[in-house]
């Protein structure tokens, strides 16, 4: 029954199409606009409906490799990018080609683009910042304002917010090492930022009294007063 009632309703020109979609409308076949959601009417023999066009929230993942950081350093980065495309948002020319593409061209449209604002992006900061993910929220923020500002001519619609999301940032095994050495610096120095100067000063005295003491005693004697010791340092050497 749903079958005839729908073939009928073409047949006098009434179309439905779902929630989220709207459908492309052509006159003579060329493209005039889209209709929907919903019921809709085209003039019969005159105009015909094309392929449902998606409206509502898209995704596609892609992976960026070698993206160099301000300091040179190729970083891969796999991520998200969530997007709608809306004929109603750009010119009836571009729409008029855009309403015809299936959804995969749609999307590699979309990775294209932000492959290459994102390496744009990720040169602006150091490969530390960026795998130490500090970066990450601005990345993100700013890939996402440039796709909104350099694809709202397609039609593509991204939020500002929540358009884009970084699954993985991975450096090279070298660069990945070097940090690593680096933190084991840093984490030294803490250590021995912890103790006190004179307990550094007192480590080093002992040290060199020991190497001085295998020595000739008077030449221990005179160096140490001539470095001005301390003379409980002094006094363990009688």
């Amino acid at each position: 029954m749903k079958k005839i009632l729908i073939s009928v309703g073409k047949l006098i020109g009434v179309h439905f199409v779902e929630e989220n979609y709207v459908a492309p409308v052509f006159r003579l076949g060329i493209y005039r606009r889209v209709c929907g959601p919903g019921l809709f009417w085209v003039i019969p023999i005159l105009e015909s409906v094309g392929q449902p066009v998606k409206i509502g929230i898209r995704f596609t993942s892609l992976k960026v490799p070698g993206a160099l950081s301000s300091d040179s350093i190729p970083i891969d980065i796999d991520l998200q990018i969530f997007f709608r495309f809306d004929p109603e948002r750009t010119q009836r020319r571009i729409a008029a080609q855009f309403v015809r593409l299936p959804d995969r061209v749609l999307a590699d449209i979309a990775k294209g683009y932000a492959d290459s604002f994102l390496r744009e992006v990720v040169a602006n900061f150091t490969a530390e910042d960026i795998c130490s993910r500090k970066a990450v929220a601005r990345i993100k923020r700013q890939l996402s304002r440039i796709l909104t500002d350099r694809l709202a001519f397609l039609g593509y619609v991204i939020d500002l917010d929540k358009g884009v999301l970084i699954q993985a940032i991975t450096a090279s095994p070298e660069f990945q090492q070097t940090m690593l050495d680096a933190k084991r610096y840093e984490v030294t120095l803490r250590v021995l930022n912890a103790y006190q100067a004179a307990d550094v000063d007192q480590a080093l005295y002992a040290e060199l009294v020991k190497s001085l003491a295998k020595s000739d005693g008077s030449m221990f004697f005179s160096l140490a007063e001539a470095l001005n010791f301390p003379k409980s340092v002094r006094g363990n050497g009688h």
